[in-house]
């Protein structure tokens, strides 16, 4: 099943593409919306993305 990005998706992960060290605090600063927004987004996008390792 795809996974479904929406606008705010977009936005966090356009900003990491161009830093992906920022932090979520600046991140959330730029977007204007709460650091936990933006932490619980990546987290749900690393659960779903993960591809295989090692």
């Amino acid at each position: 099943m795809p996974v479904r990005l929406d606008e705010l998706d977009l936005k966090i992960l356009a900003l990491l593409s161009r830093d992906g060290r920022i932090p979520l605090s600046r991140l959330a600063e730029k977007l204007r919306v709460p650091r936990t927004t933006v932490n619980s987004r990546l987290r749900a996008r690393s659960t779903t993305t993960a591809g295989p390792t090692g």
